[in-house]
């Protein structure tokens, strides 16, 4: 067992499968089990539709941010680069694993895609919009960074009388990590509490 592990390509990593692959396996798996003679075997259309559906290329988002603002993700050329080589460990091997990616946090902290320092963070985009995390309440650093077409993330309260948009501590506590990508002249942000609108989940 050890030795065929041990092979080159034993393990290989795959990407988070869309919530649509899931629907289309389950349907036609219920298909399957239900129906009895002939009928039964169109279940297996859905369920071929998936795979095919999966063995496309993943749509993942481009920037990742937690929900403390602790760790950043952006995917990029070589992969999803980290702006944390240790920090949040747990956070970054679940977005990693959802890239299909293997790689430690600590390589993909060295790969290009993001800017700054531990204290602030630049993610630009190719539409003109940069993200901008901060890490510490510095009004003077807040006073600097708020310009037009920047986003600004921050854990800690900030002042919302800047040309740039805004998401602070109290906004991360409502919407949980963020998930944000280029949509034309715009950013698209979708929070994580997004997903978990469910008939039996509190309001947000």
């Amino acid at each position: 067992a050890h030795w065929t592990a041990a092979l080159p390509g034993a393990v290989e990593p795959v990407a988070a499968a869309p919530a649509s692959v899931l629907s289309a396996m389950s349907i036609g798996g219920l298909w399957l089990a239900l129906f009895r003679g002939p009928w039964r075997l169109f279940g297996l259309g859905p369920i071929l539709a998936a795979l095919w559906l999966w063995s496309g290329p993943a749509e993942r988002p481009a920037l990742l941010v937690s929900s403390d603002a602790r760790l950043v993700g952006r995917l990029g050329p070589e992969g999803r680069a980290l702006d944390q080589p240790r920090a949040s460990g747990f956070i970054a091997e679940r977005w990693m694993e959802r890239d299909g990616d293997l790689a430690e946090q600590a390589v993909a902290a060295t790969r290009p895609g993001l800017e700054g320092s531990r204290k602030v963070v630049y993610a630009p985009f190719e539409n003109g919009w940069t993200v901008v995390v901060l890490r510490r309440p510095d009004d003077a650093v807040f006073d600097q960074e708020c310009r037009p077409k920047r986003l600004v993330i921050s854990d800690f309260r900030l002042r919302r009388d800047g040309a740039c948009k805004v998401i602070d501590g109290g906004d991360l506590r409502r919407l949980g990590a963020l998930a944000i990508d280029q949509a034309g002249d715009e950013l698209r942000i979708t929070p994580s509490t997004a997903s978990r609108n469910r008939l039996w989940s509190p309001k947000h």
